[in-house]
């Protein structure tokens, strides 16, 4: 099974103080874009990257795919308050009651 979470359920846990601690993910800040009303914030976590068809198909359209053995992309949304920068460790707040579930192998959505 794997998990997805849109950017715009993350936040920086430094502007979240009161995120309960469980529901937080460690990441070190790869790249930053500063988009006026947000940033993007790409950074790396410690979990097994999940391999799907959009990352085979942005692969073979040469877009750069972060990551590294053991370690998987994510993206997430941070209002533009936040200070992170590149090479951070960064503490990321997950709004969990959106997180959706799929099917390694079909790539399909898991509902309850």
């Amino acid at each position: 099974m794997g998990v997805g979470i849109r950017p715009e359920q993350m936040e920086d846990a430094a502007l979240e103080t009161d995120h309960p601690e469980d529901k937080r993910l460690s990441a070190r800040v790869e790249l930053v874009e500063a988009l006026g009303s947000d940033l993007v914030v790409h950074a790396l976590v410690d979990a097994p990257p999940v391999r799907t068809t959009q990352v085979a198909e942005a692969a073979e359209s040469d877009i750069e795919e972060l990551g590294h053995h053991g370690q998987a992309a994510i993206v997430a949304r941070f209002d533009p308050r936040s200070q992170v920068k590149i090479a951070d460790d960064v503490t990321i707040a997950v709004d969990t009651t959106r997180i959706q579930f799929f099917d390694l192998d079909t790539g399909l959505a898991i509902w309850d």
